[in-house]
């Protein structure tokens, strides 16, 4: 009977055994997902690298700089104006400045003229600088001034007129003039005065010689300087491709619109070597 007892108390620790064996494993300790990722990053920011010299570096690429531009001379000079003009400029008064936009006839200083008289070519028109035009000058500083035919008379009359009214203003004036080679030239076309005359700005182009029109620009630059003039109200640049438009006719180059532009463009070139600003003109 013991012996049975024995047997039994074996076999039911055997069972126990068994049973402990089988049991599933304690689960493994895991951080959480929060704790993983900063783990992770916190790895990432540290990384570093051995460099050959033995230092340590960072990992990240170096921060690059933006690529440097070129600056041109040209854009130098334009982003710095010219002290002078700026100096002139914050000095000036509102009307001054609005009176800078303005080129009128001499004789519109006349304030007891009327507009048709001032307009009328065949009216006597102001060959000199009075001082009641003077004074008005003084009160309504305009830009400039457009000298017609009858506002000229002899070579030494009108470089005395232009000279006394740049002596007159604060600002040096655009001193203008409609001087174009051909039918419409005031001082070519006047008898006192001994200049080169051009049959026509027609004649010159047909030859498509743009070499002709700068010469002929050259010369007439060189005496409207000589007379005090600084700017000309040509070339014309108009296409003479209506015949029925008589009122541009022969004044333009050609009828080819290449041809007209081209010309056009030596005429201004030409002027602007004796110091005389070009009008491309009509517009």
């Amino acid at each position: 009977m013991k012996k049975c007892s024995r047997i039994i108390s074996i076999a039911v620790m055997l069972v126990l055994i068994l049973c402990a064996g089988c049991s599933p494993s304690a689960p493994e300790t895991t951080q959480p997902e929060e704790k993983r990722n900063e783990t992770t990053d916190s790895r990432a920011n540290t990384e570093q690298t051995e460099s050959t010299d033995g230092k340590t570096e960072s990992s990240e690429p170096p921060a690059t700089e933006p690529p440097q531009t070129e600056t041109t001379q040209a854009e130098t000079e334009i982003s710095q104006p010219n002290d002078e003009i700026e100096r002139r400029l914050t000095e000036m008064t509102l009307k001054e400045k609005v009176g800078q936009l303005f080129i009128i006839r001499p004789d519109a200083l006349d304030f007891s003229l009327g507009a048709g008289q001032i307009q009328d070519p065949s009216a006597a028109g102001m060959t000199e600088l009075s001082s009641a035009a003077a004074e008005a000058l003084k009160n309504y500083p305009v830009g400039g001034f457009v000298f017609f035919r009858k506002n000229i008379q002899t070579p030494q009359q009108i470089t005395d007129f232009i000279a006394s009214i740049q002596g007159a203003g604060e600002l040096p004036f655009f001193i203008t003039l409609d001087e174009e080679g051909g039918s419409v030239a005031r001082i070519a076309n006047n008898d006192a005065f001994s200049v080169r005359k051009y049959t026509s700005a027609a004649a010159v182009g047909a030859a498509g010689d743009t070499a002709q029109a700068e010469e002929m620009g050259s010369t007439i630059g060189a005496y409207l300087s000589r007379y005090g003039f600084n700017t000309d109200f040509a070339p014309v640049a108009d296409v003479y491709s209506n015949p029925d438009n008589t009122v541009i006719g022969s004044r333009a180059f050609s009828s080819n619109a290449k041809t007209a532009a081209s010309m056009a463009e030596a005429m201004a070139k030409g002027l602007k070597q004796q110091n005389i600003i070009p009008t491309f003109k009509h517009f």
